[in-house]
């Protein structure tokens, strides 16, 4: 790339890619220079707003030289076809959660981006809050002591609208219900604190929403640690819930209610870090358009500085594929009734 900046495409129009043309208008080794939406009008007013060029034609967008990098806010029933197709023409490919919604397709991304050598990245953007990102190098530096168990809590409240604003949402052949499509930010979450996922069980539920996919879900996870592990996803609460994580250690616990550290108790009374007490980012528990950009735009810098540098992005598309994995297999033990117990994979590495 001779250019110093990541000129991307943006490839869907609806609601989550305002917080990508924020985020990518606060970056400047970042521009947007094209959108793609199947309605004109969708693609259209991103267009105005940023003087993108506007395109109908997604391989029409792929095609343009100054493309290096498309981000993809579509269906999630699109995102591997999407990628494969924008991996194929040697853009760069950052998608929207959740990475694939089968393992195979998953699977299929992740080795084009190694063939091609282009970078793949997944937004889990919660990753870079501030509260998370403490507690993550404190279980690193053995903070917590042995982890003995760990929890997330996603009680959303989706409306009827939210549902019906698109044929596509909750259904499993293209979007998924609690799991796959709110609470996946959290699976992601336990993964990158707790390691390698050993087995899952869990149950699955649509209890008010008419939908195919499920509004309400219980998951329990076994690390290869030993740690064990608690996954709530639902988007039928009565709304006021933000999301949840709690890790609790031989030596210590916390929890953390949105991007907040609420629980502090450790071996030796040792205060939580000043800087904790404010937050920039706002939960989407009861409005999706209330998540805020602040978390996207860092995640987005750090995939524009790793284009740039040439070096992998914090979150790949590995990270996507073990979230997934753990949805998967809530799913398949709420079908079958059994405990999924996960194979190590060369995808992963465990």
């Amino acid at each position: 790339m001779t250019t110093k900046q990541v000129r991307y495409a943006l490839a869907g129009c609806g609601s989550v890619s305002q917080f990508h043309v924020q985020a990518i208008q606060s970056i400047p080794q970042a521009e947007l220079v094209a959108v793609f939406n199947r309605t004109p009008e969708k693609a259209q007013s991103i267009s105005e707003r940023t003087g993108a060029a506007r395109h109908t034609d997604y391989a029409d967008m792929l095609s343009r030289p100054d493309v290096d990098a498309v981000i993809l806010c579509t269906a999630s029933g699109l995102h591997a076809p999407m990628a494969l197709e924008a991996i194929e023409a040697g853009k760069h490919v950052v998608i929207e959660k959740p990475l694939a919604l089968t393992l195979e397709d998953a699977r299929e991304v992740i080795h084009s981006a190694r063939e091609k050598g282009v970078t793949l990245s997944v937004i889990s953007q919660r990753r870079f809050e501030p509260a998370h990102q403490v507690v993550k190098k404190m279980i690193d530096h053995g903070e917590f002591g042995k982890i003995l168990s760990a929890e997330v809590h996603v009680r959303f409240h989706r409306t009827p609208h939210y549902y019906a604003s698109g044929d596509w949402r909750g259904t499993p052949e293209m979007d998924g219900g609690a799991l796959m499509n709110q609470a996946i930010h959290s699976i992601d979450l336990l993964c990158w604190l707790l390691g390698p996922v050993q087995s899952v069980s869990g149950v699955v539920h649509t209890r008010v929403h008419a939908i195919r996919a499920e509004d309400t879900a219980v998951g329990w996870v076994q690390f290869m640690d030993g740690a064990i592990g608690l996954i709530q996803g639902s988007t039928a609460m009565y709304p006021g819930f933000a999301p949840e994580l709690h890790i609790y250690g031989e030596r210590g616990a916390v929890r953390i209610v949105g991007t907040d550290i609420v629980t502090w108790t450790f071996e030796g009374n040792q205060p939580p870090p000043p800087d904790l007490a404010t937050s920039a980012g706002t939960s989407g528990a009861s409005d999706p358009q209330a998540i805020g950009a602040y978390y996207h735009e860092q995640q987005l810098r750090d995939i524009t500085e790793a284009i740039l540098d040439g070096r992998s992005p914090l979150i790949t598309g590995e990270d996507g594929y073990r979230a997934l994995k753990v949805v998967l297999g809530i799913y398949e033990s709420a079908k079958t009734g059994r405990t999924v117990v996960f194979s190590p994979e060369p995808v992963t590495g465990y």
